[in-house]
């Protein structure tokens, strides 16, 4: 039982987004691209560093080049 609810219970939590979203506003172009972005790209990074195994030095990579991007971010957002 467990096994078809972990299978068909995403489906039915994205026809519900689906639907929720739907109803609050129309959903184009730029709407999805943003929930895309916005939304799915996080969960993808997230459910692929939850299932890796990662040593200190990469750990130490990652975070290096999170605090590089969030740092070239603030630059242009200021500039």
């Amino acid at each position: 039982m467990a096994l078809v609810l972990d299978t068909v219970g995403p489906v039915f939590a994205v026809i519900a987004l689906g639907y929720l979203l739907a109803g609050r506003r129309a959903l184009d172009l730029p709407t999805l691209s943003n929930l895309a972005i916005l939304v799915t790209s996080p969960a993808l990074m997230f459910s692929v560093l939850s299932g890796s195994e990662l040593v200190a030095t990469q750990w130490a990579v990652l975070a290096g080049g999170t605090v590089f991007v969030a740092a070239g971010a603030a630059v242009l957002a200021l500039a």
